[in-house]
């Protein structure tokens, strides 16, 4: 009887050094702001919100890092007023219409051209700036619109079926012609012959240029926005760990990587250990142990 007891003690101090460790091991890491990061979609305006997007004013100082936020750099999204989804490429503020999780793309428009019904001119490049994760899609959906603007012709001696932009003639106050073409279109002259040039993706290619290209041709174009793909490549090792372990990646203001926001609450180096799932399993190891023990003595 006595050897019987020596042996559940045994077992019993087993146990208690088993919950410590698994427990010390479970607080490796340090808390965080759990609302920084989202469990379910945030919806506003129709588009669902998520990682590895993020809304732009959900941040918070991990690890001494300001401004960090959960999920990847350059992805964070302003609802305004609740209702309209907005990203910001390089100044520029562009609605997203929509979101792509299983793609990892996001399909964005213009808003001066959403809202010029009549006259829908662009002034500027759309451009990516380096610090953002993302990049243009393939070319199997994404085409480009060449812009000139402030020409000194009115024909393309090459081209006589392009006209210049029906509403943007001299006669409206401008400095000259303006001309818009698919880059696939020989422009050689018209940047020779054109102050400015200003190139915009588009969500597909254009096959033609018809009799309606000066007008609402082109514009029915530009209302389809354009795509952009999230650049996985950049994904370091630590946030691959991350994921890899139910985590999401945190970064910091500046785009360095800040840790791995956990499902219980804490933010840890590089992955998760399991969110108390490492205790149970061996808890029940070890009561199984304990279960056949005792039944052979």
């Amino acid at each position: 009887m006595a050897v019987l007891l020596r042996r559940r003690l045994l077992l019993l101090h087993l146990l208690l050094a088993i919950f410590v460790a698994a427990s010390r091991g479970d607080q490796s890491g340090e808390d965080y702001t759990t609302t920084i990061c989202n469990l379910q979609p945030y919806t506003c305006g129709g588009v669902n919100i998520s990682y590895r997007f993020y809304l732009s004013n959900q941040t918070s100082d991990v690890r001494g890092k300001n401004g960090s936020y959960c999920g990847y750099p350059g992805l964070g999204i302003d609802c305004v007023g609740g209702k309209y989804p907005t990203l910001n490429l390089d100044y520029y503020s562009y609605n997203v219409t929509h979101i792509n999780y299983t793609d990892d793309t996001i399909s964005l428009a213009d808003p001066d051209v959403l809202d010029d019904e009549s006259c829908p001119r662009v002034d500027h490049n759309v451009t990516v700036p380096p610090i953002m994760w993302l990049m243009n899609s393939t070319e199997d959906t994404t085409g480009y619109l060449l812009f000139f603007a402030n020409c000194s012709i009115s024909t393309l001696p090459d081209e006589p079926h392009i006209k210049p932009i029906a509403c943007a003639c001299p006669d409206d106050g401008g400095n000259g012609y303006s001309f818009v073409v698919p880059s696939y279109v020989p422009h050689q002259i018209l940047s020779q012959q054109c102050n400015d040039i200003f190139v915009v993706p588009v969500l597909q290619n254009v096959s033609q240029i018809d009799q309606e290209w000066s007008t609402s041709g082109y514009r029915n174009i530009l209302e389809l926005g354009f795509q952009l793909e999230v650049d996985l490549s950049r994904k370091s090792e630590q946030c691959g760990k991350c994921e890899g372990s139910k985590g999401r990646c945190a970064y910091s203001g500046g785009g360095e990587f800040a840790g791995c926001f956990c499902n219980n609450g804490r933010v840890e180096d590089q992955e998760c250990n399991g969110d108390g799932k490492t205790f149970c399993l061996l808890l029940a190891s070890f009561f199984s142990f304990v279960r056949s023990k005792l039944l052979r003595d």
